[in-house]
Formats: structure tokens, C-alpha cells, sequence
């Protein structure tokens, strides 16, 4: 799934439809959320539909200010829970289907006390929600002191509020690739401001769902903020995985095998030519290997599982005895190895594994 946001600055002028068509066309996303319209939403369905987004949640603007659209193609299931000129709140049913997620897309107000007002809305919907909760959009307001390049430095006082609810609620920031600012005050020389106004924060269980999730920022020229669009599988296209020796690998005895079979390789040339030729090649056949002979641990953790619950349902005789407890073994051996995993990448070398589990490693590698 793809979702856009980004705040238009008025849906009227043909420079910002133009700029709304060409990004849309170009991410194809299955969401869309558009903030700060300035116009009936009646004036802008034709555009909407013309794009794709049969189905629409609308907040008309006051007067001249504000309007915020969140609109979805046919095959995505949305179900709109709440809406004010703040946010737009609803379930996502369709992806992934068997858990449904809570999807808040936000327009924070600028004045002072609107912003307060709207963190205690916000912190309300997270905990009415116990499930996996996305808040995506315009928060108008910063994290640390990277989130901002040019001006006075803030203060902790004026991240405070924000940053104690993120906090609080244990929302994380979702990574993100391409401008490190979101919002420019479009003045010359020293007097320009950038700021990241713009994220999207995400509680564990959203992370557990979705680890490969990724935030993208698209250049603008229509508007002081640019388009935000999160890939929920991550972006197509991305560039071979280096290769990594995992340390599990030395918990098979076969994998000293394929070592020492790589290194027999009779290379023509100099010492150091010969080592490098050698250690290209035990790369190889340990790639080999692992599709073919290791697996994944993950998937062999399903199945071991699957055959000690069938296993346990027959009668307990000597050799179904025998099956179940070498059953568990198996997975006592799997078990450790997928810790071991997390544990290598997840980068962690100060603290012992010995109080800790594998879903804390699998977290702390998701957030990394």
C-alpha cells in the first residue's frame, strides 16, 4: 500500500493541480490526503476522480483557511471513525486483512493553544486503539534540533509537548530517504529556513506488520511543503542486499565444510590476488548453501511448530513420543538461532542476551 500527503495551499490555481496530477501519476498511490485546500471539496471531485479516488472523506475549509481530503481507491476498505479540521481517523481493513490498523492522517494547527488542544485529541485516539496506529501528515512542529537548518535553534521547551506524546504513546519515526527538510520559508541566503515538519510516527505493533516500511520525499514547486509518500513494503527497485556471514551459520557444522571447500580453489597469481579470489568464492558457494541447505529460520520455526501440534494429536505411543521430542528440540535449536539473528542484526554488543528476547532485537533492528 502507498500513501500520499502533502499540503497543497489551494486546490484553485492550475499550478498546484498540475503538480497534484504529475505526483500522483508518478507513486501511484492507493491513499491520498490532501491538506489545506482552501476550496469546496464540490470544486475539486472532478480532479479526484479523474485520478483514481472514487471514495472521499471530506472537511470543507473555514472561509479561506484550512480543508483537509483523505481520499482511497476501489479494492482499499477504509472506515472512517472521527474527522475534524485536524485529522481524519479510520480502520484499514484491507491490508493486511486479518488485522485491521488505525490510519490518522493530520493537519496540525499553527497557533499556540490549537496545538495543545490537539495533542490531548491525539493521544485520546491512541488510546482507544490497541491495535497497530500510523499518524501521518503535518505535524507542524519538531522532534530535535536536526529537524531545522537556518534561524534560531529551538529550545526543549518548544518540542516539549510534541516530543513527550511521541514518547508517551512510543511512536517511532519512520525512516525516510531523499531531502532532509520537508518545509521551506523560500527565502535567499542566510535568511532561509528549513524545518521537517512533515513524518510519519508508527507504534511497535505497525512495525511488526509492516519492517520494510519506507517514507519518501518528492520535490515541489507549488508549495512551501513538499509531498511525503510512505511504501508500506518498501520501495521496488531498491539495490541488492550486501552480502553478511551470520553467525548462525557456524551452529551448522556443514558450514565448515562449504568454507574449506572454497578455499581449495587453486588460483593463479599473487598471495594476496589468491586470498581475495578464495574468499569471493566461499561468498559464493555460503549463499548457495543457505538457499538450498540452511533455509530460512523463520519459515522452518512454522513448520516445526505445525508438525509438533500434529504430532500431538495422535496417540502417545513410543515412536510419536520419540517424534515429539526430538520435535522439540528442534525447536528449542531453531529458536536460539532466530535470536541469535535479531541479536547480530540488530547491532546491539552492549548489553547481554541473556535478559533480553528475540522480539526486542527484531524491534531494535526494525527501528536502526
Amino acid at each position: 500500500m502507498i500513501l500520499l500527503a502533502w499540503i497543497c495551499h489551494g486546490l484553485a490555481q492550475a499550478e498546484s493541480k498540475r503538480s497534484l496530477k504529475a505526483i500522483v501519476n508518478k507513486v501511484c498511490p492507493d491513499l491520498l490526503f490532501l491538506s489545506e485546500v482552501k476550496i469546496s471539496s464540490n470544486r475539486i471531485k472532478a480532479l479526484l476522480y479523474s485520478l483514481g479516488f472514487y471514495k472521499l472523506e471530506c472537511v470543507e475549509p473555514r472561509g479561506l483557511k484550512g480543508g483537509i481530503i483523505l481520499g482511497w481507491k476501489n479494492g482499499v476498505d477504509v472506515e472512517i471513525v472521527m474527522s475534524n479540521d485536524n485529522m481524519i481517523n479510520g480502520l484499514v481493513f484491507s491490508d493486511p486483512i486479518n488485522e485491521p490498523w488505525l490510519l490518522s492522517m493530520i493537519y496540525r494547527p499553527s497557533a499556540r493553544l490549537g496545538k495543545q488542544a490537539f495533542l490531548e485529541d491525539l493521544q485520546k485516539v491512541g488510546e482507544s486503539f490497541a491495535g497497530a496506529w500510523l499518524c501521518m501528515g503535518d505535524f507542524n512542529n519538531l522532534l530535535g534540533p536536526s529537524d531545522k537548518k537556518g534561524g534560531k535553534p529551538i529550545s526543549s521547551s518548544s518540542t516539549g509537548g510534541f516530543k513527550g506524546l511521541v514518547d508517551f504513546a512510543g511512536l517511532i519515526d519512520v525512516k525516510f530517504v531523499g531531502a532532509s527538510y520537508t518545509w521551506s520559508n523560500k527565502r535567499p541566503s542566510l535568511a532561509n529556513i528549513k524545518e521537517r515538519l512533515d513524518r510519519a510516527l508508527v507504534n511497535t505493533r505497525w512495525t511488526e506488520i509492516f519492517p520494510r516500511a519506507l517514507l519518501k520525499h518528492f520535490p515541489s514547486n507549488s508549495s512551501d511543503h513538499i509531498p511525503i509518500v510512505l511504501f508500506t513494503e518498501g520501495e521496488e527497485g531498491s539495490r541488492p542486499r550486501p552480502f553478511k556471514f551470520e553467525e548462525i551459520w557456524t551452529r551448522e557444522e556443514a558450514s565448515n565444510l562449504v568454507v574449506e571447500n572454497a578455499w581449495r580453489l587453486n588460483a593463479p597469481g599473487s598471495p594476496m590476488f589468491k586470498l581475495c579470489k578464495k574468499i569471493k568464492q566461499a561468498k559464493l558457494e555460503l549463499k548457495q548453501w543457505n538457499r538450498s541447505c540452511f533455509g530460512n529460520v523463520q519459515s522452518k520455526i512454522k513448520e516445526a511448530w505445525k508438525n509438533l501440534d500434529q504430532i500431538q494429536c495422535l496417540d502417545p505411543n513410543p515412536q510419536n513420543l520419540e517424534k515429539e521430542a526430538n520435535l522439540c528440540m528442534e525447536i528449542q535449536e531453531l529458536s536460539k538461532r532466530e535470536e541469535i539473528l535479531w541479536c547480530q542484526k540488530s547491532k546491539i554488543k552492549s548489553l547481554t542476551s541473556s535478559d533480553l528476547n528475540t522480539r526486542f532485537f527484531y524491534l531494535s533492528t526494525v527501528i536502526r
